[in-house]
C-alpha cells in the first residue's frame, strides 16, 4: 500500500512539472517549443527509468533477504554502506550546483552581452558595405579613365581592354576586374596571380543584363574559400556617348578566416536572440539533468554494492562450470583469478592445471604438425628431384641394394627401351638382356667386389630399329652414413653424336694432310710440262703425240688440284657468304640448267611464293641442289620413269625455308641411312661422298 501511494505521488509531481513547462514553452516559436518540449519529456523519461531501476534493485535485494538466499545479507550490508557514503556528498553537490546554475544564467542572459554582439554585427555589415562602395568607386574610375583613350565601339580598341584592365588592377591593388560584352560571351577577366580565376565565378546572367540596361549592381557571392564582394557598373561606348556596350565588375575577395569570424558573430547573435526566451525552460532542463545525475549516483552506489557482493559468489559458480568444461575436453576455459584471497588462489591453481594440460596437448599437436611438414617437404624434394631427372638429357637409373629399380627418368627409359611405369619396382637384371648383357656384367662386377669407386664403361650397341648407339655408362655405388651398401646409380650418356663428330674431325685432319702432301709437287709438274711444250713442241717431228701427252699431264694436274681443293674445303669447312637473295630464283637457275642438259628427265619445280627474301650463300645453296639433282639422275638411270621434283616451303611458325628434292629412284636403305653423312661414304663406285 505504501509503495502504491509513493508511485502515485511521483506521477502527480511529474505531471505538475510537465504542465508548468508546457505553459512556459507556449511563449516560444513553434519549432523551439517542439524541441524544448521533447528535451523535457526525454529527461522525465530518463528520471522515471532511473527511479524504476533503483526501486527494482532494492526490491530484489529485499526479496532475496526474506528468502534467505546465500549472500543476500552481505549484499544488503554493502548496499547500505555505499548509500551512506554517496548520499551525503551527492546532496551537497546538488545544492552547490543549483546555486551555480542560477548565477550563471543571470550572467549568460544579461543585456550587455546582447548589445556587444549587436554592435559587432553592425561593424561587420558596415565593413561589407564600405568594401562594395570602394569597389564601385574604382569601377567608375577605371571606366572614366579608360574611355578617355578608347572607343569601345571599335574592335581594335576592344582588343586593348585586357591590357588596360591589367594595368588598372595593379595600380589600384584590386583583386579582380572583368568586362562582359554580352551575357553569354566569354568574359575579359584579370585577377591577382596569387588568387587565380577559380576564386571569382562568372556573374549571374541577370546581374549582367541589369548592368547592360544601365543600372549599377552590388552583390556578395559565397565561394569555398570565402566571400567575393562585387560592384557591377554599365560600360559606355565612349566618353561622349551614353550607349551601354558592356558591364564592368570590380571584385574583392575576403578570405575564409575573416568570413568565418563574421559568420560566427552573426550566428552567436542569432542564437542569443533565439535562446533568450528559453531562459526559464533551459534552467529547468539543467535542474532536471542535475536531479538525473543525483539519481544516477545513487543507482551506481547500489549497483557497486551488488557488484561487490556478486564478486564473492559468482567465482564459485564459474569454477563449477569450468570443471564441467574441462571434463568435456575443453582445455581453453579459464577463470578470472583477480585478487589474492582463497577464491583467487583456487582459481589460479585451476588455471595452471588447465594450462599444463593444454601445453602438453599442444606439444603433441606441434610434433604431429612438424612430422607432417617434414613429410610434405620430403615429398616436395622428391617431386623436385623427379622434375630435374625428367628434364636432363642423360639417363639416370637408381637401383636398390636388392637390385630393384627405384628411379628411372625419361632419358634412361628411352635409351634402355623401357617404360618407367613398368620398370620401377622390378629387378634390373631381368630387364638387361641381349645387347645389354655387357652392362649387367659391369654392374655384377661392382656388386661382387663391393668397392666404392665409380666405374666408367663404353658400350657400342644398336637400338631395336637398327640405329647405332654409343653410350658412356657411369656406375656409382651408394653407401649410407654407417658405410652400409644401399644401392647404386647408373648414368647413361648418349655419346653417339660425339663419336660421330670425332670421326669427322679425324677425316678432316687426314684430308688436310693429304691435300698438303699432294699439292706441293703439282705446281712444279704443271710448270715443267708447260715448259716442255714451249721449248720442244716446234722441234719434234711427231709433235702431235708430244702435245697430247703434255696436255694430258697439265689436265690431270688441274684435276688433281681440284681434288686437293675439295679435300681442303672439307678440312676447313667452306666459308659462307650470306647476303639477301631470292631462294626460288636461285633454284630456278639450277632447274633451267638441268632441263637443258637432261632433256630425257622431267624436272618439276614447285616454288612457294610466300618464301621471303632472306640472307643465304647463293652459290652453296645452288651447289647443294645441283648435287642432289646429280644423285637423283644417277639413282634413276635404270628406272622406267625419270622424274625429279623440287619444291620450296615456308614454315611461318618456325621461321624456316625448306627445300625438298625427290625422285622416282629406289631410295636409300635403312642400313645406309646412319652412314649417309660420313666423309667420303658413297653407294656408287665412282662417287666420292661428302
Amino acid at each position: 500500500m505504501a509503495t502504491l501511494i509513493g508511485v502515485l505521488l511521483a506521477i502527480l509531481l511529474l505531471t505538475n512539472l510537465a504542465l508548468r513547462l508546457a505553459k512556459a514553452s507556449s511563449t516560444l516559436p513553434f519549432v523551439n517549443s517542439i524541441f524544448f518540449f521533447g528535451i523535457v519529456n526525454l529527461n522525465l523519461i530518463l528520471l522515471l527509468v532511473l527511479v524504476f531501476l533503483i526501486f527494482r534493485n532494492l526490491s530484489k535485494l529485499f526479496l532475496e533477504r526474506r528468502r534467505g538466499l546465500l549472500g543476500s545479507q552481505l549484499k544488503a550490508k554493502l548496499v547500505a554502506a555505499f548509500l551512506s557514503l554517496s548520499v551525503i556528498p551527492t546532496m551537497t553537490l546538488f545544492f552547490i550546483s543549483s546555486l551555480y546554475i542560477n548565477s550563471s544564467f543571470d550572467k549568460w542572459f544579461s543585456v550587455k552581452v546582447g548589445n556587444t554582439l549587436q554592435a559587432s554585427l553592425e561593424i561587420t555589415d558596415s565593413y561589407y558595405k564600405n568594401t562594395q562602395r570602394m569597389a564601385q568607386h574604382f569601377a567608375e574610375r577605371i571606366s572614366d579613365e579608360m574611355l578617355l583613350r578608347l572607343n569601345l565601339a571599335q574592335a581594335g580598341d576592344r582588343k586593348r581592354v585586357p591590357w588596360e584592365l591589367s594595368v588598372y588592377r595593379g595600380n589600384y591593388a584590386l583583386d579582380a576586374v572583368e568586362v562582359y560584352w554580352h551575357p553569354l560571351d566569354p568574359r575579359v577577366f584579370v585577377a591577382e596571380e596569387e588568387l587565380g580565376g577559380g576564386l571569382f565565378p562568372r556573374l549571374p546572367i541577370s546581374t549582367i543584363q541589369e548592368a547592360l540596361s544601365g543600372r549599377a549592381v552590388s552583390l556578395v557571392q559565397h565561394v569555398g574559400t570565402g566571400d567575393v564582394l562585387r560592384a557591377v557598373i554599365p560600360l559606355r561606348e565612349s566618353k561622349a556617348s551614353r550607349k551601354v556596350v558592356g558591364a564592368m565588375a570590380v571584385s574583392y575577395h575576403l578570405p575564409l578566416s575573416l568570413v568565418s569570424k563574421v559568420d560566427e558573430i552573426s550566428s552567436t547573435f542569432a542564437d542569443l536572440r533565439e535562446v533568450n526566451p528559453l531562459k526559464y525552460p533551459i534552467k529547468t532542463i539543467y535542474f532536471s539533468i542535475l536531479v538525473l545525475i543525483t539519481l544516477l549516483i545513487i543507482f551506481v552506489a547500489i549497483w557497486v554494492g551488488l557488484y561487490l557482493a556478486r564478486e564473492l559468489t559468482v567465482p564459485l559458480e564459474r569454477l563449477a562450470h569450468a570443471v564441467e568444461q574441462v571434463g568435456a575436453g575443453n582445455l581453453d576455459v579459464a577463470i578470472s583469478a583477480a585478487g589474492a584471497d582463497e577464491i583467487g588462489k583456487v582459481s589460479k591453481a585451476f588455471n595452471e592445471m588447465t594450462s599444463d594440460l593444454k601445453e602438453n596437448r599442444d606439444r603433441l599437436e606441434t610434433a604431429y604438425r612438424a612430422l607432417r611438414t617434414t613429410n610434405d617437404e620430403l615429398n616436395e624434394k622428391r617431386k623436385y628431384l623427379d622434375s630435374i631427372l625428367s628434364n636432363v638429357s642423360a639417363g639416370v637409373c637408381s637401383v636398390a641394394f636388392d637390385g630393384t629399380i627405384t628411379t628411372l627418368n625419361k632419358s634412361a627409359a628411352s635409351i634402355l627401351g623401357l617404360r618407367a611405369e613398368d620398370a620401377i619396382g622390378k629387378r634390373l637384371a631381368s630387364l638387361l638382356v641381349g645387347a645389354w648383357s655387357e652392362l649387367q656384367a659391369s654392374i655384377d662386377q661392382v656388386l661382387g667386389t663391393g668397392g666404392k669407386e665409380t666405374i666408367f664403361k663404353y658400350l657400342n650397341l644398336a637400338t631395336p630399329d637398327g640405329r647405332p648407339l654409343s653410350l658412356l655408362v657411369t656406375i656409382t655405388p651408394l653407401y649410407d652414413d654407417s658405410e652400409r651398401y644401399i644401392g647404386l646409380v647408373l648414368v647413361l650418356d648418349d655419346i653417339t653424336h660425339l663419336i660421330k663428330a670425332q670421326r669427322e674431325m679425324a677425316w678432316r685432319e687426314v684430308a688436310r694432310r693429304i691435300a698438303h702432301e699432294i699439292k706441293n709437287p703439282l705446281t712444279p709438274i704443271k710448270l715443267s710440262a708447260q715448259r716442255l711444250q714451249r721449248r720442244y713442241l716446234d722441234r719434234l717431228e711427231d709433235n702431235e703425240v708430244f702435245h697430247e701427252c703434255t696436255d694430258t699431264i697439265i689436265r690431270q694436274v688441274d684435276e688433281l688440284k681440284d681434288m686437293v681443293n675439295e679435300f681442303s674445303q672439307f678440312a676447313r669447312f667452306p666459308a659462307a657468304n650470306p647476303v639477301p637473295n631470292d631462294l626460288n630464283q636461285a633454284i630456278s637457275e639450277v632447274v633451267g640448267l638441268y632441263r637443258q642438259g637432261h632433256p630425257g628427265i622431267q624436272v618439276e619445280f614447285i616454288p612457294d611464293a610466300s618464301v621471303p627474301v632472306f640472307s643465304f650463300d647463293r652459290e652453296q645453296i645452288k651447289r647443294v641442289v645441283l648435287n642432289l639433282c646429280e644423285n637423283a639422275v644417277s639413282a634413276m638411270a635404270d628406272g622406267p620413269e625419270k622424274k625429279v621434283r623440287i619444291a620450296t616451303f615456308h614454315k611461318r611458325d618456325a621461321d624456316q625455308a625448306v627445300i625438298e628434292v625427290s625422285d622416282t629412284g629406289p631410295g636409300i636403305s635403312e642400313e645406309v641411312m646412319p652412314m649417309l653423312f660420313e666423309p667420303y661414304f658413297s653407294t656408287k663406285k665412282e662417287g666420292t661422298g661428302l
